[in-house]
Parts: structure tokens; sequence; C-alpha cells
């Protein structure tokens, strides 16, 4: 048999998702539909056969909603999906569906091949007015190749404090459960998702660098003779660094607490490689370094790198402890790919103009995956107050338009393709 062309495969696998498209449309998208005719029928019943009419209505509606369930959607797309990887890209298929999605998901964003966007509005975490802590709920909603992630559920979402210090957690590591909207009965209709998961706010305690918080050093505060973990470009001394113990963001639980005053211009840099850390490719990572420039009157030019990227900031006017994210703004190059390199180090630059600068709080952690797109729940820019129980956050994602093809993928893998609003795959 003659291998069919991209047009022919494109053809096949929309054809297929518009079966179980015009599926779930019968069932409760269309003006007649399914789940409103049964509505109607179970509210007439009155008969001597009011409970074997009840389970047979229950019965076809069961075997409705298989068809259009995610079992059912791979059985019937995964076909067209390894047709596209064999007949198209041309690479043997492989075993698994993650392993077949993101083969074509590879193909597609290399020859600029697009499904339409679902078009996601994603909401930002607010805080309720009411929260006794000063934390906030950072979120990535862009992949690696700055597509958005649109794996997720059109739905209201909400992140509760269910364990703070007093009740169970060390103190900045308290526990948030973010949760989705409730379900819907079964597969016949679109509701929320139902999942949920239970994440710890970062702290140096979760930090995957050694020292983060610089509260090991060898000598003494004042005359200091190395920094563990931590490689300075300059003579770790009195005349370069000071550790003080009274003017520092927050303590680590169980250890005394110190900032870093550097003094002069410096480089301090942690290669990975110091502690064997291994980063994950498919887990966004989050980067921040807390300073305070007001107390020694510092001016200048700080640095914090991340591998490849980097953000700098001008000190000149800033008062009390400040958070310098990497990438200050979530996105792309939270993602392992886009900030690699040979040797991977954090470094924190500190070219002087005058006075000197104080640092603290260093943390490297990954980001939590819930419903699709990633979080972290961070200290605040201002003074840090840890989370209390039953503080909350919300939020809310909306689609205006949904992409079928990308919905479907959603649906039946929890996945999606590179997407545009004028795609070259047109929706069946």
């Amino acid at each position: 048999m003659a291998s069919p062309s991209e047009a022919e495969v494109q053809a096949q696998w929309k054809a297929a998702v518009e079966l179980l498209h015009e599926t779930f449309k019968f069932a409760s998208v269309n003006a007649e539909n399914w789940v409103s005719k049964e509505d109607t029928l179970v509210q007439l019943v009155e008969s001597d056969f009011n409970e074997e009419i009840l389970r047979s209505v229950a019965a076809a509606r069961s075997r409705l909603q298989s068809t259009i369930s995610p079992e059912m959607v791979r059985a019937v797309t995964l076909p067209h999906l390894k047709s596209y990887i064999k007949h198209v890209v041309g690479k043997a298929v492989p075993g698994g569906e993650k392993d077949i999605i993101d083969t074509l998901y590879q193909w597609f964003r290399d020859t600029a091949v697009t499904v339409k966007s679902r078009s996601f509005s994603f909401g930002s975490p607010s805080a309720s007015g009411g929260n006794q802590g000063n934390v906030t709920v950072l979120r990535v909603t862009k992949d690696e190749s700055n597509f958005d992630i649109e794996s997720g559920h059109a739905e209201a979402k909400r992140a509760d404090c269910t364990v703070d210090r007093n009740t169970g957690s060390e103190l900045d590591n308290e526990t948030f459960r973010l949760k989705g909207a409730p379900q819907a009965f079964d597969s016949l209709q679109l509701a929320g998702s139902g999942i949920f998961r239970d994440i710890r706010v970062l702290s140096c305690r979760t930090s995957m660098l050694r020292n983060p918080s610089f509260d090991n050093f060898a000598g003494t505060a004042l005359s200091p003779t190395s920094i563990p973990d931590w490689t300075s470009s300059v003579a770790v001394s009195s005349t370069n660094f000071e550790f003080d113990g009274t003017n520092y963001y927050r303590a680590v639980q169980g250890v005394t607490p110190y900032a870093l005053r550097i003094k002069n211009t410096a480089n301090l840099s942690q290669k990975l490689s110091t502690g064997n850390i291994k980063l994950r490719a498919d887990v966004p990572y989050y980067l921040h370094v807390v300073y305070n420039r007001e107390i020694h009157t510092a001016s200048g030019t700080l640095t914090i790198r991340l591998g490849a990227i980097n953000e700098a900031v001008v000190l000149a006017a800033q008062t009390g402890w400040n958070i310098i994210r990497v990438p200050a703004t979530t996105g792309q190059n939270n993602w392992y790919k886009n900030f690699d390199e040979q040797d991977l180090d954090i470094s924190i630059e500190w070219s002087q103009t005058t006075g000197d600068l104080l640092i603290d709080d260093v943390i490297l952690a990954p980001y939590s995956e819930f419903d699709g797109t990633w979080y972290a729940v961070v200290a605040n820019n201002t003074t840090p107050l840890p989370a209390m129980k039953d503080d909350f956050f919300t939020w809310t994602d909306s689609i205006a338009t949904d992409s079928i093809l990308q919905q479907w993928l959603a649906r039946g893998y929890g996945r999606y393709l590179p997407h545009a609003g004028s795609p070259s795959i047109t929706d069946p």
C-alpha cells in the first residue's frame, strides 16, 4: 500500500477527532442534546417500573460517555499520531504515548507546523485580603519553546495554606493545597479538573544549593577566611567580606542566621557540580537572591546569573530587603534548555561604586506542576512573614474560543502540540 501524504494523514486525524467532537456536541453542547433530554425523561418518570427505567437510562448514558472517555480518545487518535510519525516524520514509532507526542511536538516545532491554539487566558494567583502571611504564588505558563502550555482546564482555581508552623510545618516551608473546580459527573460534560496537589513554600531549607543563606563560614564573622561551597573572585578576608548576624533577611530554623556583607567588587559563584546537583530538562526552575543596599548605602550594579541567563539591577535608592528573580518574568527562560551551559553555575556579581552590600537567601528550586502549568509559592519582596493556615489565593483560567484538535489532545493525553492563532493544520 502506498504511503499517505502529509495532507492525507492530517485529514485522517482530523476526521477521527471530528467523530469524537460531534459525539460530545450531541451529548451536551447542541441545542438538542442527550444530557438535557435525559433530564427531561428523569423528571417525568412516574411508574411501577421507576427503578428499571432509571437503570436503563444510566446504562445508556454510561455507554455513550465511554465513547468519548480519555481511554476511547486515545484508542481513536493514537493510530493517526503513529501514522504521522512513520509516514511524514519518517521515524520509527516510539513505544509509549508520551514518546509519541514528544516526537510529534519536536517535529512540529522544528518544521513550524502548528494546530489551532486554545487561546488560554491564564489567571495570576491573587492573595485574599485577609492573608496574614506575606508570600506570593508564581506561575510558569510557557514551555521551553515559548508556547503556551495548553493542556489544562479552563476553571477557577484556588491555593489554601493547610499547614503552618503552628500546625506541623517547618518555618517558611508551609504547605499549600492547589485545587481545581469540581469535576463533572462524567465525560459527557466539561467542567472542572477536580484535581489537587500539595506543595511547600520555597525557602533556603528547600534550596538545591549548598550554604544558600551564608550561615556557614570559616574564621570569624568579622574576619572570615572562607565561604564554604562558594568560590570568590577576591580573597575571603575582612577587607572584602563580613558576616552580619544582626541584619539578615530571615532565619533558617535551627541555624544561627547571618547575611553576607560584601565590601568590595566581587563575584561569588557555585557550580552545580560542587554538590553533585542534577537538574531535569522537563521541569522549570526558580532562582532568587535577596539583597539590601540601604543599611550600608551601597551603590553599583548587582548581576545574578543562572547559567546562560542573567538579571541585573542598578542599586541607588532601594530600601529594605529586595528580591532579584532570574528570570525576572516567568516563562521559557525558566527551563533548562534556555539557561544550560558547560559546568553550570549560579553567580552573584557585585560591581561596587560605593558602600557595602548585604546578600542573603539564595534559592534554587524546581517549580511544581499542577494541571499542566507550574507553580512556586515564595516570599514576597518586602519583610518576610510566613504563611498562616487559611491564607489563600484564587485565580481563573479561561478560553474564549477552543481548538478542537488541541482540546482532544488535552482530554486524551493531558498534552498539546505547537500552536498558533492561524495554524497550518486547521480544525475539522
